[in-house]
């Protein structure tokens, strides 16, 4: 039977919790070797490392400074590494670092090597020319290894280019010659001088050609077929060849857009000296509404332009045009050398008249006449003055 309605009880608190964490202390990574790597450059090498004593998430990897240019690990261990072509011919020492992520930390080193084999590698360069026109490309060579004697083949679209040549521009080279192979590959053949010897990146000689009458284009020039010969006359076994491209310029304008290290937006037009080109855009190919954008007076093969940066996507086209009537547009805006920019119809004479009123038909004097030798011509208008000046062209 109760007897009390409390009771009184007395409660010792217990010990605090405490948490314990293990750790190895002391304990250093112990990295699993890795057996030394040979491979050809331009091949990509991946190791994983594991350390075998301590837990993986514990580990962070690193490489140590010494090692190749281009060659990385991530933090848990993935060893990543392309060896570039400079690169062949070589042995490359590399030393992976493991450090335990506790307190104190404690870090292991484990080494191996990669050895590159030989390397060449021919590169032509890029250029831009008329159609009926020639030019000339230089020819780059990059090799490992000593080369006394040289061979690659040069495909490109079938019957656009012609008139194959190839001088030599090295002191070591003996001999150049081509070999047209059919209408889309020429053979060229390089051969040293006696004791002389190619190698390391190096400028060879120049090929020269002509491009056949036909419409404008961007042209790739694909390089196969590249064979180099040691000294002792073996063959080396990792060769390739890096593509050039021509700008063959004919009857119609092209249009190149790029970007800059800035992100500014470019546009390169291609076209004939002395033709007027307009250059449109729309940002609605679907919408079929192009409006205007500039005029291009062609000085030279090609002219660098501006885009716009303001719209998220826009489309270009440029044509070719020559005006009548005639246009006049003020091409400079510095107040001591004015110049007027006439674009018309070649063979054509104009005259350039100017005045001070609009509204008077006797106020206009004539100021100057020619014949257009080209689509456009520009007309110094002298020095700007305070009065009000009008000009207009008018074919005579």
């Amino acid at each position: 039977m109760l007897t009390n309605l409390s009771q009184t009880f007395t409660v010792t608190n217990p010990a605090p919790v405490q948490f314990y964490r293990a750790y190895f202390q002391g304990t250093s990574p112990v990295i699993k070797p890795v057996a030394d790597v040979s491979v050809p450059a331009g091949t990509t090498v991946v190791i994983t490392n594991a350390v075998t004593n301590l837990p993986t998430t514990a580990i962070t990897f690193s490489l140590d400074p010494s090692a190749a240019a281009g060659a990385s690990i991530s933090a848990n261990g993935v060893f990543t590494w392309t060896p570039a072509c400079a690169q062949g011919s070589t042995s490359n020492r590399i030393t992976v670092w493991a450090t335990y992520n506790e307190i104190p930390s404690l870090s292991n080193s484990m080494s191996f090597n990669i050895i590159v084999g030989d390397c060449v590698q021919v590169g032509v360069g890029t250029t831009f020319l008329q159609t009926g026109q020639g030019s000339c490309i230089p020819v780059d060579l990059l090799s490992t290894v000593g080369l006394t004697n040289l061979v690659f083949t040069l495909s490109y679209p079938s019957n656009r280019l012609g008139n194959w040549s190839i001088t030599a521009t090295n002191s070591a080279v003996r001999a150049a010659s081509v070999q047209i192979l059919d209408s889309a590959h020429a053979q060229f053949q390089i051969a040293t001088k006696a004791g002389q010897l190619l190698q390391g990146p190096t400028a060879v000689g120049t090929i020269c050609f002509n491009a056949l009458p036909g419409t404008s284009g961007f042209i790739q020039v694909q390089i196969s077929g590249v064979a180099g010969s040691r000294a002792d006359g073996s063959a080396v076994g990792n060769a390739s060849g890096q593509a050039g491209r021509l700008v063959v310029i004919g009857p119609e304008p092209l249009l190149e857009a790029s970007v800059t290290t800035n992100l500014a937006r470019l546009l390169t037009l291609y076209g004939n000296p002395g033709a007027s080109y307009q250059v449109d855009y729309a940002t609605n190919l679907l919408a079929g509404k192009w409006q205007y954008g500039c005029r291009v007076p062609m000085t030279n093969l090609y002219k660098v332009l501006s885009a716009s940066a303001s719209l998220p996507q826009v489309f270009y086209r440029a044509f070719e045009f020559s005006a009548n009537p005639p246009i006049l547009e003020l091409n400079s805006s510095v107040p001591s050398n004015l110049v007027m920019l006439v674009y018309g119809q070649k063979g054509s004479n104009y005259a350039i008249f100017s005045g001070t009123n609009l509204l008077s038909t006797t106020s206009w004097s004539p100021t100057v006449g020619f014949t257009l030798t080209n689509s456009f011509k520009f007309i110094n208008a002298g020095a700007a003055t305070n009065k009000l000046q009008f000009f207009r062209a008018k074919q005579q």
